[in-house]
Formats: C-alpha cells, sequence, structure tokens
C-alpha cells in the first residue's frame, strides 16, 4: 500500500484518494523501477492512480520525476516531442532538445546524483502519430538512469512493444480490475456496507471496473439485507461520458444498441446494427472491448456485464425507444432460434409486440416455467386472455399459489372424486375455449417434471374436471394418481387412477401407461401388502422418458424389501450417469432419494455421502430427508435432527418425504434425550399414516427407537403395533453408533489417516508419544472400532475426514 495520500508531494505527483486499493496483479509487478512501464485501460480503471501510488513507495530507488500529460492540442510528431521537452523543463531539468545527446546528458546528470529520472507521459494515446512509441520504447532502454511510464486508454504499438521488452511492465484493464475482497473494503471507505456475496455479485456486474464501481456503490440504496442496490441511472450517466470517448466514427448508438442482446456473436451483431454500423462490426466489437464493455464469453461470444448492459439499455431507451423495441424484437427471434428460451422471453417482453410476445410465450413457457417462472408471469399480464393456452398458463401459472380449497381439501385428507360418484364436483365453464383441458393438462406434466409436485396435483385437477369425456381426461386424471401416489396420498390416488379408467376409448397415453402400473404398486409398497412381479415396462417415446423415472423409483422401493438391492444400486447409477447432468428435476429428485435409499440397504454409506454431494437441482425437501437418514445411519444425530426440521407448511401436503423426515427427526431427537421434540414428532407422524395409509416409512428407521418414543406417547403404539408393522423387519442395518471427537482427537485422526507412526505424530503436535496413544485408543472407543484403518474409515463416513484423507 502506499505510504501516503497527500495532495501532491511537491514533485508533481497526482493526489492518491483514500478510497484507493492497488490490485494484487499492479502492485506485485510495479515492485521497482522498469525501464518502461505501460498501462493501457479505458476510463476510470485508474491508471493515473495507480502510477502515482507506486511512485510514492519508500522501497523504490531515489529518483525524479517528470509528470507531463499531452494535450488535445498535439497534432503530430514535433508537437508532442515539443510538449514533452517543455514538461521536462518546467521540472527544474535542462531541454533536451533535439537529437540524443541531450537525454544522453540528462541521464549522466541523474547517474551523477545518484537518482534516476522517471519521465511519466499522461494521455498517450492523444499523440496521433504511431511512429513517436518505436523512438520513445528505445529511448528508455537506450539510458539506464532514464525511466519511462506511458498512460493510454486506447491500444498502441507502444504495448505490443514493451511486451517484446525484457525490462518492461504492461499493465492492462484485467490487472487493474477490482476482486470482491477489494470491492469491500472499497465500499468501507465511502462508508457503504457490502457482503462478500454482494461484493462478488457487484464485480461480476461490472467486470470489476474500479470507476464504475465507486459510481455504483456511491448512487446506491440498501436493499432489505442492506447490501448495495446500485441505481441503473448513475450507471447510465457515467457510461454516457465513456461512449463520448468512443463515438470518434459516429457509433454511440452501435454501442448501446448491442446492449439489448447482452451476450453476441459476430453473426447475431451483424444481424442487429443497422446496414451502415454492420459494415465494420469487427470495429465496433473490438472498439467496445478495449473499452471494457465487453468481456469474453463461452464458444467465442462476447458479453456485456449485467450492470454495464443494463446502463447501455437505459441509454438506449431513453434515446431511441423504437430502436429499443425494434432490437427487441430482432433479439427475441435470435434467442428463439438459439433454444435460449428466457433470453427470447426477456427481449419478447421488451419489444412490447403482443403477436411476438403470443408466439413466444408459446414457444417457451415449458422451458421457462420451472426457472424463470416470474417472467413468465410478468410476459402473461401483457397478454388478452385469448387462446387455450394463454388461458390456461394465465389461470395457473399467475397465481402465487394453488387455490387455499385445493391444499384444504389434502389436508383434510378428503377424497377430491366422492368413490362411485358418476363426475367431479365442478363442471366445465361455459367459456372455455376448445382445446383448453389440454393446454392444462400439458401444463401439469410440465409441473410434474419439474417436481411441483403440488402445482402439477392442481393442474390435473382441472384438466380432468374440464375435459370431456375421452383420451384428455384419462390422462389427466391417470396424472393426478400418480402425482398424488408420489406426494403420499395412495388411497386419493387410486380412486383418481379408478375414476379415470371408467372412461375407456382411444389409445392410452404415457401418463395413463405409467400410472397403470406405478400407483397400485406404490399403493402396495405403502400399505406393506405383497408386491406383485413388475410387468414389462411401458413403451414411451424420447420426449416422455423422464417418466422412466416413477417406474424406476417403483421398482427401487421392492428391491429394499426383496432382493437384489446390490444390483438395482449399480443399475441405478449407471442410467443416472446415462441420463447425464441436465435432466428434468422430477427425474433427479426420484433417482437420487432411490440411490440413496439403496445406498444405506447394502451398508455403502460413504457412497450415499458421495451421491448427497452431487446433487443436480432435487427437491430440496426430498434432498433435505434424504441427507437426514444418511446422517441418521452415520451416527451424526445432530445433523439428522437439523436436517429433517420439515416446514409446517409442508407436511400436510407432500406427505411422503414429510413423513419420513418426521420419523428421522423423532430418533434422532430420541437419542440425543430430546424427549418432547420426539414425541411430538411420533405423533404427527403417527396422525398422518392414519390418514394416508404410509407405513412403509416406518419401517426405514430404527424400530427400536420407535417403540421407546412410543412408550412415552398416549396410544402412539397402535400404528407400530399393526401386525404388517410388526412382522416386517426394515432394510436398513443398524445405524453407527459414534461420540462427538474433541478437536484435538480430531487432530490426531487427520495424522493417523497420513499413515506416520505414533512417534512422528507427536512430534508434529508437540506432546509425548503416551499422550497420543491415549488419545488414539479414546478416538476407536468412541468410533467403535479396533484398527487405525477402520478408524480413518468411520472418520470419512462421518464427514469429520475427507474422502481423499
Amino acid at each position: 500500500m502506499p505510504p501516503s495520500r497527500r495532495d501532491g508531494d511537491g514533485r508533481g505527483l497526482p493526489r492518491v484518494p483514500e478510497a484507493f486499493f492497488p490490485t494484487d496483479a499492479a502492485w506485485s509487478r510495479l515492485s521497482g523501477l522498469p525501464a518502461l512501464v505501460v498501462v493501457q485501460a479505458p476510463r476510470g480503471y485508474g491508471k493515473t492512480t495507480t502510477v502515482s501510488a507506486w511512485l510514492r513507495r519508500r522501497d523504490l530507488p531515489e529518483h525524479d520525476l517528470v509528470w507531463a500529460a499531452v494535450p488535445p492540442s498535439v497534432t503530430g510528431r514535433t508537437e508532442f516531442w515539443a510538449a514533452l521537452h517543455d514538461a521536462v523543463v518546467l521540472a527544474g531539468h535542462e531541454n533536451p532538445g533535439e537529437g540524443d545527446d541531450g537525454w544522453e546528458r540528462l541521464a549522466r546528470t541523474a547517474g551523477a546524483r545518484r537518482r534516476d529520472l522517471v519521465i511519466v507521459v499522461d494521455a498517450y494515446d492523444r499523440q496521433p502519430d504511431e511512429a513517436v512509441d518505436a523512438e520513445l520504447v528505445e529511448l528508455a532502454h537506450e539510458h539506464e538512469q532514464l525511466h519511462l511510464v506511458l498512460l493510454m486508454r486506447a491500444p498502441r504499438p507502444a504495448v505490443a512493444l514493451a511486451g517484446a521488452s525484457a525490462d518492461a511492465v504492461v499493465l492492462r484493464a484485467e490487472d487493474l480490475a477490482l476482486d470482491p475482497r477489494r470491492v469491500a473494503l472499497l465500499g468501507r471507505s465511502l462508508g457503504v456496507t457490502v457482503s462478500p456475496d454482494a461484493a462478488a455479485e457487484l464485480c461480476a456486474g461490472t467486470g470489476g471496473w474500479p470507476g464504475l464501481l465507486r459510481v455504483a456503490l456511491l448512487t446506491s440504496t440498501p436493499d432489505e439485507e442492506g447490501d448495495p442496490l446500485p441505481d441503473v441511472s448513475g450507471i447510465a450517466a457515467y457510461l454516457r461520458v465513456v461512449l463520448a470517448d468512443l463515438d470518434a466514427d459516429g457509433d454511440a448508438g452501435a454501442l448501446t444498441a448491442l446492449a439489448v442482446p447482452g451476450t453476441l456473436t459476430r453473426e447475431a451483431t451483424a444481424a442487429l446494427l443497422a446496414p451502415g454500423e454492420a459494415t465494420h462490426v469487427e470495429t465496433v466489437l473490438a472498439r467496445m472491448a478495449r473499452a471494457g464493455l465487453l468481456l469474453p464469453g463461452g464458444a467465442g461470444e462476447l458479453r456485456y456485464p449485467p450492470l454495464l448492459r443494463a446502463g447501455g439499455r437505459q441509454i438506449l431507451l431513453e434515446d431511441d425507444p423504437a430502436r429499443f423495441r425494434a432490437l427487441s424484437a430482432a433479439s427475441a427471434r435470435l434467442a428463439t432460434a438459439a433454444g435460449d428460451a428466457p433470453a427470447a422471453l426477456r427481449h419478447a417482453v421488451d419489444a412490447q409486440d403482443t403477436d411476438l410476445l403470443r408466439a413466444t410465450v408459446e414457444t417457451t413457457w415449458a422451458a421457462v416455467l420451472e426457472g424463470h417462472r416470474d417472467l413468465l408471469r410478468e410476459a402473461l399480464t401483457r397478454l388478452p386472455d385469448d387462446g387455450p393456452r394463454v388461458r390456461a398458463l394465465r389461470e395457473l401459472v399467475l397465481p402465487a399459489s394453488v387455490p387455499r380449497w385445493f391444499a384444504e381439501a389434502l389436508q383434510s385428507g378428503l377424497p377430491l372424486v366422492e368413490p362411485g360418484g358418476e363426475g367431479l364436483p365442478l363442471a366445465a365453464a361455459e367459456s372455455d375455449p376448445p382445446g383448453l383441458p389440454a393446454a392444462i393438462a400439458d401444463l401439469a406434466s410440465a409441473e410434474l417434471r419439474g417436481a411441483d409436485l403440488l402445482r402439477a396435483a392442481h393442474a390435473f385437477h382441472e384438466a380432468a374436471r374440464r375435459a370431456s369425456p375421452g383420451p384428455t381426461r384419462r390422462e389427466a386424471a391417470s396424472g393426478l394418481a400418480l402425482t398424488l401416489a408420489l406426494m403420499g396420498h395412495p388411497r386419493t390416488a387410486s380412486r383418481w387412477l379408478a375414476w379415470g379408467r371408467r372412461d375407456r376409448g382411444g389409445t392410452d397415453g404415457p401418463l395413463e401407461r405409467v400410472a397403470a402400473t406405478a400407483v397400485p404398486a406404490i399403493h402396495d409398497l405403502d400399505a406393506l401388502h405383497p408386491a406383485s412381479a413388475p410387468g414389462s415396462p411401458p413403451a414411451l417415446g424420447e420426449g416422455q422418458r423422464w417418466l422412466e423415472a416413477v417406474l424406476l423409483y417403483v421398482w427401487a422401493g421392492r428391491s429394499l424389501h426383496g432382493t437384489g438391492a446390490e444390483e438395482h444400486l449399480a443399475d441405478l447409477e449407471r442410467y443416472r450417469e446415462q441420463r447425464g447432468a441436465r435432466v428434468e428435476r422430477l427425474t433427479e429428485t426420484l433417482l437420487l432419494t432411490a440411490l440413496v435409499d439403496l445406498c444405506l440397504a447394502t451398508d455403502n454409506l460413504t457412497r450415499a455421502r458421495t451421491l448427497l454431494t452431487d446433487v443436480r437441482g432435487a427437491d430440496p425437501h426430498w434432498t433435505d430427508v434424504a441427507r437426514a437418514k444418511v446422517a441418521l445411519y452415520t451416527g451424526d444425530d445432530r445433523g439428522a435432527l437439523d436436517l429433517s426440521r420439515t416446514p409446517a407448511g409442508v407436511v400436510p401436503l407432500l406427505c411422503r418425504p414429510a413423513l419420513e423426515g418426521l420419523l428421522v427427526h423423532a430418533v434422532a431427537a430420541h437419542r440425543l434425550g430430546e424427549r418432547a421434540t420426539a414425541t411430538g414428532a411420533l405423533d404427527l407422524a403417527t396422525r398422518i399414516a392414519e390418514r394416508t395409509g404410509l407405513l412403509r416409512p416406518f419401517l426405514l428407521v430404527p424400530r427400536g427407537d420407535l417403540e421407546s418414543v412410543a412408550a412415552t406417547l398416549p396410544g402412539g403404539g397402535e400404528v407400530l403395533d399393526r401386525s404388517v408393522l410388526a412382522a416386517g423387519s426394515g432394510p436398513f442395518p443398524e445405524p453407527v453408533r459414534s461420540e462427538p471427537l474433541s478437536g484435538r482427537e480430531l487432530k490426531v485422526l487427520r495424522e493417523l489417516a497420513s499413515g506416520r507412526p505414533v512417534a512422528v505424530i507427536a512430534r508434529r503436535l508437540y506432546v509425548s508419544e503416551s499422550t497420543v496413544k491415549t488419545q488414539v485408543r479414546s478416538i476407536y472407543r468412541k468410533l467403535g472400532v479396533h484398527t487405525r484403518t477402520d478408524a480413518v474409515a468411520r472418520g470419512q463416513l462421518l464427514g469429520v475426514l475427507a474422502p481423499e484423507d
């Protein structure tokens, strides 16, 4: 850090602001006095301040300074050298004059005084004659006591020449960009609190541009968490100044126009710019990259950092709103062709073209439903209520939650279709357009793929309620049955399946084919009825393969209570790897849940832990329950208790993961001596089981612990005493029992994992060998093992040792 931040030091050095924090890259490379330093970066990157702070360093050799700024009046080589000579004279040195003799005299004088001479040329890119670059580089390397520093915004030949020189330093924008740690320091010095996450977001939003970061912080307002929320207007005002620097050829309109798409390829850039602008696409993109407006992206793309893009869009919207809308429409079409559904929909909203927006919603709704629901809602609010697809989306996506009556019907345990009833409680509205039930059923399938089971159940219910007898109603009823079975309402699911299958005729749809196999099997598994042998899986098309996960989940459940769990584990892992990382959320949720259960059943506890480090977007309610089970069976009772805290609103709706979580919670609390917590969890679990018929989860936790908790709960043993539960045995082995290790014992365990002898461990920890041996015996006792190898394996299993240890 610079030792002083004075307003100059009598040598012409510019002031160093208090809120300046040099980067590691710049500070480490400016450690001495190189023959030549070239700093090339756009406005606001702190070129002048960095050099001024560097020349204040106390560890530099003794030196004199000439700070020369190239005036705007310089039009060529002669004017430049004259201005430089004048600056040397004003600093108290003799005029070098023409030729090399004068510079040689300056160097000899500096050597005689034992003080080097540093000449800083600021705003060097104002000098138009590029031949001067080579002259300056040669001058810097000819005289040992002379050192040149060139500061410039735009690239010049001097950058490449310095890069090829031995005793030269070149700093570019990336060397001066701030990292999140310095952004936090900058915020503190400006009186703005910046959390680490907010600092990282600001860095990403600005590309680390120091000047823009100062503007963003100074014009920000605190958000709900106290972090700075930048004002886009302030960003736009700063960018207007930057764009004025770049507008030598009248290209400012092109520069702001390209903020609309945000991510650019050369082909897309040419398609978006006006004919006159498109002729020099490469020049436009290069100029923007030099200015720090664009950063490299993937696959040859360039991208605007988010805050820069927001500022550029605002400038264009203020200056030329018609062009902004036209470019947004063009960008929507380009994004649609590229398969970027969220970008296409965002641009279509900005284009304010109803026909384009409707077409884009029709094309992209399924792709944006899961991760960009708010964007889809915004688009739907701008569309009239016409057409079956838009009507379905407006009715079922715009509301923030499912209707209260539907959630209450599930919570109360009331069937949504009365057994033996001839129809649904509600009739289709006369105003429903043709095709609306099918559109709702498509939406329901998308919600199911995204593992939003409650919304899927409601949408399937609406489709079945509104559809006429036929394939659409059967498919909707089957989808609802399948969804309810997965949620943990097997009795209601069976009623829906039976109701839908009354309506025969036509070809069975994929949901009906899968539900016909999966719903009865799930019902039998949950009720602990003898499971029939699985039949041949139904044929599914490529677009329906996500339904395979339901069947695999059922077959994995069967294998837990039979034979072949090890084979099923290997097959399921192979299937998951073949599907790759980008799978539907329901697929990942069901596969991960089944794999964890199979790992527990086959005593592959470390494997289960590893699986849960590679979660690819599974539903968090199911994932937390899986983590809680693994924690319980690996002896981490406190972790199991914390992970199994299910939100109250989820319990009566997602009964399956909620019931499993409650039972883990009860067992973990019992083992930790928290009696009230244990009895409360078991009481709620038994009430869910009585209402839904879910019994199998009671076999997935240690029965002895449940019986101990039930003994203190009035009537608590009634569910456990049912014959099917009393006669059954759980598929999982007994949980690992261990006591927490002390901090010193953890250190010894890590040393044991390294394979070092006890004598070496004692020396490394500065204790006696007898002390280490005593701690090793304590470790073995607490972990329930007898050898070093077993202790290391158990430590890895409990997560206190990394797998590589």
